[in-house]
């Protein structure tokens, strides 16, 4: 039997795939490929997530799943800091701000002052990823709510502005790092973006299969699951696909002409190559756990020293025969026994939960400080913030109502303020009415104004 040693060439195998078990996994089916397929994946979701799309791989997966959940209009998506979107070649790639480099032990997040466009600049949101264990819960409460407010006022400022927010593009754990979202994260964003009217578009591409379920989302609070429209996979199927939630699904055959088929440019494909590898890490899934636990063995850390999720790992250990991130190791789901012959501590001292949690959150709030707003999206700020007044983190979003005078709100240009309490209530943010008579000298109180948050 042939050893694992963990050189898993940037996560795409995941499984061997002998001729036998492509006879053995591959399917039976008289149906097409496509067709077969679909219904695979249907039957192991139960419906809740359908195939839409098979790409020629994950970077083209992600600009699909972009496109179908804007409706075209792209730049209504945003992108949490930290994701690496799409290969160099590819279109979306300056929407990556996953600094790269082969010399590199682990991925850091770029910082906002590496990245010449202002576009980039302004889709990029800073959630609040941070390494499992490595914070206290109280320090990971405050910085999650600060994460979460200024996302809020993002969600806000594009309502004022007519384009606003349709979807998030994120990744569930940081391929790059092993940086996660918590649950009580997750069930915040849900909220958020139930309030603003917005989906989740999750890149699965290297956390699906390997943290064992099919998709890592399954493990994640139902109230998130709810909001995700698109989910994209790549990697290891060897090829990129598209799931779409159920809701999406009918959503789109509602809005698309009936003449629209997203089967029609999937054909040249060969899928009859997919189906035995999905079929076989469907049955190799309850393995994940002791492959992993056998990885760390190998890589003689302690166990609180190794963080990730199942066969995504990351440790102070270096593999160096490897072609990846070399402190990042993607075991296989196969009863292989796993090579150390090659494995060494790491000569970066950089590289521990707590430093690469400190990096992290670093470039995070980096993003969020310099939050990219045009002139005119300025403007709206302390408007925006002076209505919130931090009570968006209620949990519940209940509608209040609070009734305000333009005195209070201490703005200096009260005829600037006055437009800009029209666009709120264009966007449905706020409700005024006219409570006095205008003063040319004193300004007195012009407005009274009930909004809702």
């Amino acid at each position: 039997m042939s050893s694992d040693d963990l050189a898993n060439v940037w996560g795409t195998n995941l499984v061997n795939m002998t001729k036998a078990e492509e006879r053995f996994y591959g399917g039976n089916s008289k149906e097409n490929e496509f067709d077969e397929f679909r219904r695979i994946i249907a039957y192991y979701f139960n419906n809740e997530f359908v195939l839409q799309k098979v790409c020629q791989d994950g970077s083209t997966a992600n600009l699909h799943a972009i496109v179908d959940a804007t409706f075209g209009n792209t730049s209504c998506c945003y992108i949490a800091a930290g994701s690496y979107v799409s290969a160099a070649d590819a279109v979306l790639q300056n929407l990556s701000t996953s600094e790269f480099s082969l010399n590199s032990s682990l991925s850091i997040i770029r910082h906002p002052d590496t990245l010449d466009s202002p576009f980039t600049k302004q889709q990029i949101v800073a959630l609040p990823y941070h390494v499992h264990g490595a914070m206290i819960d109280k320090n990971i409460i405050a910085y999650e709510d600060s994460c979460i407010r200024v996302l809020h006022e993002k969600c806000m400022i594009m309502r004022i502005k007519g384009t606003p927010m349709k979807c998030i593009m994120l990744e569930l754990m940081l391929a790059g790092n092993g940086a996660h979202l918590s649950d009580r994260a997750l069930e915040q964003l849900a909220l958020l973006s139930v309030k603003h009217n917005f989906k989740f578009i999750v890149d699965e591409i290297m956390t699906g299969g390997r943290t064992g379920t099919m998709l890592y989302l399954h493990s994640k609070p139902t109230t998130f699951v709810e909001r995700v429209s698109h989910v994209t996979l790549g990697k290891w199927i060897q090829v990129g696909i598209v799931l779409v939630s159920k809701v999406q699904q009918e959503i789109n055959d509602l809005i698309k002409r009936p003449t629209s088929n997203p089967r029609s440019s999937s054909t040249y494909i060969d899928i009859k190559n997919i189906i035995p590898i999905w079929n076989k890490v469907v049955i190799q899934q309850d393995i994940t756990e002791m492959r992993r636990n056998e990885t760390i063995s190998k890589l003689k850390c302690n166990i609180e020293d190794v963080w990730g999720v199942g066969c995504l790992l990351f440790a102070p250990c270096m593999n160096k025969t490897s072609t990846n991130l070399k402190c990042r190791f993607l075991p296989r789901l196969e009863q292989q026994v796993i090579s150390s012959t090659n494995l060494k501590a790491c000569s970066d001292k950089r590289i521990s939960i707590t430093i690469i949690n400190h990096l992290v959150i670093e470039a995070v709030n980096t993003w969020k400080d310099l939050q990219y707003y045009t002139d005119e999206e300025k403007e709206y700020l302390p408007l925006i913030r002076f209505l919130s007044k931090m009570r968006m983190l209620d949990q519940s979003f209940e509608i209040q109502t609070e009734v305000i005078s333009m005195e209070i709100l201490r703005l200096n240009n009260k005829q600037k303020v006055g437009e800009m309490l029209r666009k709120l209530e264009e966007a449905g943010l706020i409700s005024y009415q006219v409570s006095g008579r205008k003063r040319l000298r004193s300004w007195k109180v012009l407005w009274e104004c009930s909004y809702q948050y």
